[in-house]
């Protein structure tokens, strides 16, 4: 997104990572830091991708909320949110997506990201 302006209407913006290979680990942590400026019913998500389906999507994450100021999130990849399905133990890509709706008002900087880690 602009870093000196607002973002545009009707975007679906995806920034994928390379295969992240969690076959061999028992346990893993995904942390990193954003920021996202939208408004109403815009957003980002993190899906996590099967590396060898890159159209089997194997979970996803509940919208993230809209944070001024950076903020850090970290997930169990043992259990993706309360209740979800593990990537650990697979190979996987991960895939932010930020969303924005056709209506013009209220756009805000955007979404952000910055020091993504993975530690098994």
């Amino acid at each position: 997104t602009n870093l000196s302006g607002t973002y545009d209407e009707d975007l679906n913006i995806t920034l994928t990572s390379p295969v992240v290979d969690l076959s061999g680990a028992r346990a893993a942590t995904l942390s990193f830091w954003y920021t996202l400026e939208t408004s109403d019913g815009e957003g980002a998500v993190l899906e996590f991708l099967d590396a060898d389906d890159e159209a089997s999507k194997l979970a996803e994450t509940s919208p993230f909320i809209p944070e001024d100021d950076w903020t850090r999130l970290e997930f169990d990849l043992t259990e993706i949110e309360d209740n979800g399905p593990s990537v650990v133990g697979k190979r996987v890509l991960l895939r932010f997506r930020f969303l924005t709706d056709g209506n013009p008002d209220g756009n805000g900087s955007g979404f952000y990201l910055d020091d993504v880690l993975i530690e098994r």
